[in-house]
């Protein structure tokens, strides 16, 4: 079985979702650097948390970067193996949509 069409409006639904999912990794970000800098914190505490605002913002960027790709009409590499924006490509996608 290929990858499944997408529509662009399906695309722009989850490009909005991936921009909310960029924000909240962002505020946990701010919220693991607010731990990172509290010096009543244990270093074990402010280590692990330095190390988990590194992730999370690495996170976010790689939401925005994925959701950048799905405003343009495409699928973000990751998925390419499960989408496709092609409706020819996919034989249960709607006939009115093809070229």
């Amino acid at each position: 079985m290929g990858p499944e069409y997408i529509t662009p409006e399906e695309l722009a639904l989850w490009a909005a979702t991936w921009e909310r999912h960029a924000q909240r990794a962002d505020s946990a970000a701010r919220e693991w650097a607010e731990i990172e800098a509290d010096p009543t914190q244990s270093s074990t505490a402010r280590i692990s948390a330095a190390r988990a605002a590194r992730t999370v913002r690495a996170n976010a960027a790689e939401y925005r970067a994925e959701a950048a790709v799905m405003r343009e009409g495409e699928v973000p590499e990751p998925y390419w193996h499960l989408y496709t924006t092609d409706p020819a490509a996919d034989p249960d996608a709607p006939a009115s949509t093809a070229p």
